[in-house]
């Protein structure tokens, strides 16, 4: 079955960006045209052959049509966020991304939904002016600053007018490559959430209030969902030794719920290793929420003296 991807010609999004890109990889000999030819659209809606993205005035599946711009657009999530074609070709083809990306013997359903949530949701929110708000402003200062998105980032790739001469439909496949690569990390990091739940849980010192990790993994909202009482998590720093870190009030705060001690702030080698009285200790940061030692038996040890300080 030789598979046709249609999309509509001229500047891009993100959204039709990111749906193009999910089915490249789904069908990866699909022969991409980018058109507002209304009958080549209506063609295309008669092809069981054809999927239609951000185009066509229609949303349905069974007919490959993935609009969101007519009147009767489709429902949106439960939370509110309404759908752009990159959501609705994400939610009819996740699975199939995910499993041209990672082969385990598990659901999906984890993972796409993940991925929905961390990065499809923004996008389609974007694409369709869901999203209020000034920009941020600087700590400390009235300053606001222009943080760019991944929808801000991928319109990049729209030819510049008047900088040079640019096609269209050659920008758009470079942006979709790189709208790929994203999509691929974002999978397996969602994947890598999944597995980081299991280290988490099991890794749980209930009694010491500790959360000890033979690797690093995204540990924060695992321990905020399953070890609330965890003061200080251990974990190796690749093959340079092993990290005390404190838990924050929530994930992503940089409030901790115990900071290190005092004492330690800013120490390093020596200084470090006399205050405490650990040998192979090495530092501690002097924001005090992040300390470490050579050994992973050291840095239990000064997890255990800064939980009894």
């Amino acid at each position: 079955m030789t598979v046709r991807i249609i999309t509509h010609a001229g500047p891009f999004h993100c959204d039709d960006v990111f749906a193009v890109a999910v089915l490249h990889q789904v069908y990866p000999e699909a022969e991409i045209i980018r058109t507002r030819d209304r009958e080549v659209l209506a063609a295309g809606l008669e092809n069981p052959d054809t999927v239609l993205v951000d185009v066509g005035y229609v949303f349905d599946p069974v007919k490959g049509a993935f609009d969101h711009h007519q009147p009767n657009k489709p429902e949106p999530r439960p939370n509110g966020v309404p759908y752009s074609s990159f959501g609705l070709i994400w939610l009819a083809y996740g699975v199939d991304f995910a499993y041209a990306k990672i082969h385990v013997d598990a659901s999906y359903t984890g993972i796409v939904d993940g991925v929905d949530k961390m990065l499809v949701q923004g996008i389609d929110a974007v694409d369709n002016g869901a999203v209020s708000g000034d920009r941020p402003v600087l700590k400390g200062t009235d300053e606001k600053l222009r943080i760019k998105s991944v929808s801000e980032v991928i319109s990049l790739f729209n030819p510049a007018p008047g900088v040079e001469e640019e096609d269209f439909d050659s920008a758009f496949m470079m942006a979709v490559e790189v709208a790929t690569k994203i999509l691929t990390r974002q999978v397996m990091s969602a994947w890598g959430f999944i597995q980081a739940e299991q280290l988490v849980v099991s890794g749980y010192r209930s009694e010491d209030r500790m959360l000890v990790l033979n690797k690093f993994v995204p540990w924060q909202e695992h321990a905020a969902t399953h070890c609330p009482e965890a003061l200080y998590c251990v974990f190796p720093q690749s093959d340079t030794g092993w990290m005390v870190q404190c838990v924050p009030v929530s994930p992503g705060s940089f409030t901790s719920k115990k900071l290190l001690p005092s004492p330690w702030a800013g120490l390093r080698d020596e200084q470090m290793a006399e205050v405490t009285g650990v040998a192979d200790s090495v530092f501690c940061h002097t924001g005090r929420f992040i300390c470490g030692a050579k050994s992973f038996e050291g840095a239990m040890a000064l997890a255990t003296l800064a939980l009894n300080a």
